[in-house]
């Protein structure tokens, strides 16, 4: 079996990882590693656990130094060693090129019925599918058709979070109010919690950029990662069955909330129109987001809050919110659930 990764792989995927016998790390690859131990359990690892951690390790024949360094790391303190100390104590037997590598997963989604597991994963086209059958089956013939015209996952892989992001932002400029603020309150606690704790990776959360080097469960609780997923899926549905347009005017809600990002960043609009532009200035761009939207989550009244935030989700044309794929490609505009403009590849995808 081989096993192959081109992103951050932490925790229990190293172990899945070191099972193959051809063991390949992409040009971007991370591997982290840390204690035996269950994922967010306080508790120690049982002496049996230790011992087959162990034994899993001295297997591929790391050294003494390598294998106490694994043992004796905590949860929170993630391990990621570069990838010549990878190679040099067997844990990776090569690095390969992540793009010609990945040709072959594109290979298997033009095989029955991958290409709809494939999508299925996302928690847009999931809740698409659910809710909205005919809608779901739209994009996906037009995924279907556009997947001929790819020559590589990673290009693909892209054009389809695009299109799942661009989605999402739709979705969040015409959700109802319980499920919109619900959504932004969840949002908000994980940058909030990033803020305080890591600042400098809160711009890149933001903006969806990859960061594989830093895990975002060495910082952000369990529940509140499950509390931000939830309010997704729960925002997505309402917004499928229960479409809303920008609700009561909100023009004095929003130039308080703008006044108030202002008084942190000077360039607070153009951060919110342009947030891109600003991923060298992560610690200003994640205070000038927060101090936005706080006012607007503080408002009394639960349909004027609901319209302040649709009314801002739509002050950028729909644009990706916090989420923008970074692949050397512009931004993709939404005009509704199933047309996109925008981008560089062939095909209604793109």
């Amino acid at each position: 079996m081989i096993t192959f990764t081109s992103g951050g792989c932490f925790s229990a995927c190293t172990l899945v990882f070191m099972a193959g016998s051809e063991r390949l790390l992409g040009d971007q690859g991370r591997l982290g590693f840390h204690t035996a131990g269950l994922y967010a359990s306080d508790a120690p690892p049982s002496m049996m656990m230790t011992y087959l951690y162990r034994k899993a390790f001295l297997e591929h024949g790391v050294s003494d130094t390598f294998l106490e360094k694994v043992l004796n790391t905590q949860h929170k303190d993630l391990w990621m060693p570069e990838p010549e100390e990878l190679l040099r104590e067997g844990i990776v037997t090569a690095q390969v090129n992540a793009r010609s590598f990945e040709d072959g997963r594109l290979a298997r989604l033009r095989q029955d019925g991958q290409l709809k597991v494939y999508l299925l994963g996302s928690r847009v086209f999931k809740t698409l599918a659910r809710v909205a059958p005919e809608q779901y089956q739209k994009q996906e013939s037009e995924v279907v058709e556009a997947l001929a015209h790819f020559s590589t996952f990673a290009d693909f892989h892209a054009a389809v979070k695009r299109r799942s992001d661009s989605l999402l932002s739709h979705y969040i400029g015409t959700a109802p109010a319980p499920e919109l603020i619900e959504f932004w309150r969840a949002h908000m606690a994980l940058l909030q919690a990033l803020y305080e704790d890591a600042p400098e990776q809160c711009g890149s959360f933001m903006l969806g950029l990859s960061t594989s080097r830093f895990d975002y469960r060495t910082v952000l609780s369990v529940e509140a990662l499950k509390r931000r997923q939830d309010a997704e899926l729960a925002l997505i549905e309402a917004a499928m069955l229960n479409p809303q347009g920008p609700g009561v005017d909100a023009a004095a809600e929003l130039t308080a909330a703008f006044a108030s990002a202002k008084s942190k960043a000077p360039d607070a609009e153009d951060m919110y129109l342009h947030p891109s532009d600003y991923a060298d200035e992560p610690e200003n761009l994640c205070s000038a987001f927060l101090a936005l939207y706080r006012p607007l989550l503080a408002i009394p009244d639960e349909e004027r809050a609901g319209s302040a935030l649709r009314q801002l989700a739509r002050l950028r044309g729909q644009e990706l919110s916090f989420a923008n794929v970074v692949s050397g490609r512009e931004q993709t505009r939404i005009n509704g659930p199933g047309s996109l403009e925008g981008g560089t590849y062939p095909g209604p995808l793109a």
